[in-house]
């Protein structure tokens, strides 16, 4: 065996040399020999600082990525911004124009207040003028109504006025027909013998009477029958020239004949065929008729005669 003392100094240190690099732990207590605690951490804090620069990097590849991001943003920005400088001036000119128009508008509103100040000054003219009208208004209403009464007089006096005129004639028609009836009769319609049984202007025959009540009495006619009978102006009673037969006559009388006066005699000339058993005559008399009473009267029979005016 070859003891260390018998070794060559350079074979001696490369064997140990040989023997701390098979052996870890030799070069760690080696190593913590000859280096201090300081130096021996540098291995991990390399390690250490690696890990940070790593993390660093990756730090620094999404802030990269943010500063890219952060600059399209702000690409953006800057366009909103222009667009906002263009709206701007944009709007720096309408308000320039809305001012314009303001002035314009305050220019036409200090106008108005001025042509209100001469509407109102005519408005009270007006005012003053229509105090005027509605005074001579109320005095003229206070004349009219003085006027319309004396023409609600006026017309009065003429109604009563006509109707007194109108009464007149009437009496006058019903004497001229009371004395030319039976001459109209006979040349008219072929009558003779002619005699009045009832008149407003002559009493009625008893006979003409009694006959009628008794009609009434045995219930050939009715109440208005009878009364239709009593107030007919004017009955006759002839002889028919073709053959002798009994004839009774009804004749209304008016001034003017109207559809009124044609239904009563057409009314009465069938109540007095009812009373008596015998042929009649409705007759309407006066000095006018129209030309639809004309026709409504030879319609239901009824002759018409028209008397002149004297």
């Amino acid at each position: 065996m070859v003891t260390s003392a018998q070794l060559a100094p350079e074979s001696l240190v490369a064997r140990i040399i040989g023997e701390i690099e098979s052996n870890p732990e030799a070069q760690r207590l080696l190593l913590r020999a000859l280096l201090t605690e300081e130096f021996l951490r540098i291995p991990e804090r390399l390690d250490r600082i690696e890990a940070e620069l790593a993390e660093a990097k990756s730090e620094r590849v999404g802030i990269q990525a943010e500063l890219t991001e952060a600059k399209f943003e702000r690409a953006g920005i800057q366009a909103e911004l222009a667009e906002a400088k263009s709206e701007r001036v944009g709007i720096q000119a309408e308000l320039a124009e809305a001012k314009s128009e303001r002035a314009g508008i305050q220019a036409e509103l200090a106008e108005a207040k001025s042509e209100r100040a001469g509407i109102q000054a005519e408005l009270a003219e007006a005012k003053s003028e229509r105090a005027g009208i509605q005074a001579e208004l109320t005095e003229a209403k206070s004349e009219r109504a003085g006027i319309q009464a004396e023409l609600e007089t006026a017309r009065s006096e003429r109604a009563r006025m006509r109707d007194d005129i109108g009464m007149l004639k009437g009496d006058m028609l019903e004497v001229r027909l009371h004395r030319r009836v039976r001459s109209l009769v006979s040349q008219r319609l072929g009558l003779r013998r002619g005699r009045i049984m009832q008149s407003l202007i002559q009493e009625t025959r008893s006979d003409f009477s009694d006959a009628v009540e008794n009609a009434l009495a045995n219930g050939l006619i009715t109440d208005e029958q009878e009364s239709r009978i009593d107030s007919t102006d004017i009955v006759l009673r002839s002889v028919r020239k073709s053959d002798s037969s009994r004839v009774w006559l009804a004749v209304e009388a008016s001034n003017n004949v109207g559809q009124i006066d044609i239904e009563r005699a057409r009314q009465s000339a069938d109540a007095l065929s009812t009373v008596f058993g015998e042929a009649s005559e409705a007759v309407v008399a006066g000095y006018s008729i129209h030309d639809r009473d004309r026709e409504r009267a030879e319609r239901l029979g009824v002759h018409a005669f028209i008397i002149p005016i004297p």
